[in-house]
């Protein structure tokens, strides 16, 4: 039926493919699919990230009685926020955020919670301090990685940040298992996850949600990296509004720089019992 439907509208289209008039309206359909693919929503309830915390706290009240959180990149608590409202105290969550002005606004947001304990430095494959680009404008938009168009994007400030190795603190803190992973630290997702290598090669992480999009290219990082360090233990797909779109095989179509959620699943996962939950 695929096959069908693309030749049908490759008859119909040819007169017009690669002609330059037309590239607006390419452009166009272009914009239209990348939304269609769930990219470009930034916000929690309308990107697929919401429908995926409703549907972890399903699975981990069937599976387990508090599972730990790790929020990689808590920023001022949005996504803490959330958890906070599906799973209450049943949980007990880690959260990291390097930049002091943004901690001390996490702090003020969730340090009332005892179940939530707030570290003030960020994640990544070795213990060093970095410069962090700052935006006064977003917050959101604080980088590792200075942003190349400086137009839209400007950074106003930077500062020095502490980085822990993610298999190190682990092993400091006595954590052998972490139930969900959340990671989003603008472009430097690959990094954490390379630092805590140990832990994906024993699939001590069950499910891994990252961020993937334009970042990366400052980053230099591409999907396939990503594909390539997790497909050996993990099954990934792209988090859609309403469920997963499963990746199970790595295509160049996938280096899609505009920015979307991503879901690594472990290999000792009953799948199954996950998406039915």
């Amino acid at each position: 039926m695929k096959k069908i439907l693309i030749s049908l509208i490759d008859l119909i289209l040819n007169p017009i493919y690669g002609k330059k008039q037309f590239q607006s309206f390419f452009g166009l359909l272009y914009s239209i699919s990348i939304k269609g693919f769930n990219l470009r929503h930034r916000s929690i309830d309308d990107n697929g990230e919401e429908w995926l915390i409703k549907k972890l706290h399903k699975y981990f009240t069937k599976y387990h009685s508090k599972p730990l959180i790790f929020d990689i990149g808590a920023n001022e608590g949005q996504y803490a926020q959330s958890l906070i409202q599906n799973f209450g105290e049943k949980m007990e969550l880690k959260s990291f955020e390097p930049l002091p002005e943004t901690f001390q606004k996490l702090s003020r947001r969730l340090s009332s919670y005892p179940y939530i304990s707030l570290y003030p430095f960020g994640l990544g494959d070795s213990p060093e301090v970095l410069t962090f680009f700052t935006s006064s404008q977003d917050s959101t938009l604080n980088s590792l990685y200075s942003k190349r168009d400086d137009i839209v994007n400007r950074y106003d400030g930077q500062t020095q940040i502490e980085i822990k190795c993610l298999n190190e603190f682990c092993s400091s803190e006595a954590i052998s298992h972490i139930h969900l992973m959340k990671i989003d630290v603008e472009g430097n997702e690959l990094a954490v996850l390379k630092g805590g290598k140990e832990l994906l090669a024993s699939q001590q992480i069950d499910f891994i949600q990252f961020e993937f999009g334009s970042r990366n290219i400052d980053s230099r990082t591409y999907f396939e990296d990503f594909f390539n360090l997790l497909n050996d233990n993990y099954t990934l797909f792209r988090i859609m509004r309403d469920g997963l779109y499963p990746m199970s095989t790595y295509n160049y179509d996938y280096e899609i720089f505009a920015i979307g959620n991503y879901l690594a699943i472990s290999r000792k996962i009953n799948l199954n019992d996950f998406l039915k939950s």
